[in-house]
């Protein structure tokens, strides 16, 4: 269904420093008994024209971010209609944070369809980007090479400017000979880290 392109292998650090999002590798049953489904979720108005554009950083809660329900699946074909749950259909840039499961050691193989712009961040290092406005197109097949298992820190930017929106992600895990899109049960996140906290302080003007 999915035609390849360009491969561009990306391999994978466990323990990569000075990474934009949650803790590289999320450690502990603890930590993992405390996650809940889907991933957090901030939006910004704005008629963004590159998907870097977008406000990134758990700080961004304080300035101009507004929180929403999390986002438990990413597969949408949203036409001209509200984007997620931002209440806005156009002019509008989307940061969802939190883990995705790799479970398998081995090659992931990943891909975008989308409209507009898209990257897609594991532990904090750029994996997938798609990143200006476009109508409804296929990204290029990116690959990272998993060494370690388990809940791994994801960040995802997009935006839709104005027009028809879009967004879809696949995967195609180690042994699978098809992309698919990734699962709801993959995507999780801790709902009392720093993004809670900021929103608090935002919500009572404090520091």
């Amino acid at each position: 269904m999915l035609h390849k392109s360009i491969i561009h292998t990306v391999m994978f650090l466990t323990m990569l420093t000075g990474c934009t999002g949650p803790q590289t590798l999320l450690g502990g049953k603890e930590l993992e008994d405390r996650l809940e489904p889907g991933l957090r979720v901030l939006y910004f108005n704005g008629m963004f024209r590159n998907v870097r554009q977008i406000p990134d950083g758990d700080r961004a809660i304080l300035e101009k971010g507004r929180p929403g329900a999390p986002i438990l699946v990413i597969d949408n074909q949203f036409g001209e209609n509200e984007v997620f749950g931002s209440g806005l259909s156009r002019g509008v840039g989307v940061q969802m944070k939190g883990y995705l499961l790799l479970d398998q050691m081995g090659l992931y193989q990943f891909q975008a369809l989308s409209n507009d712009g898209i990257e897609v961040f594991i532990d904090g290092r750029s994996i997938l980007i798609d990143p200006d406005v476009h109508p409804d197109r296929l990204s290029g097949v990116e690959t990272l090479a998993v060494q370690e298992t388990g809940w791994h820190a994801l960040m995802v930017k997009y935006f839709q400017r104005k027009g028809s929106a879009s967004l879809t992600l696949y995967w195609k895990p180690p042994g699978k000979d098809a992309f698919e899109v990734i699962p709801a049960r993959t995507y999780a996140h801790l709902p009392d880290d720093s993004v809670r906290h900021a929103a608090s302080e935002k919500r009572s003007g404090t520091h």
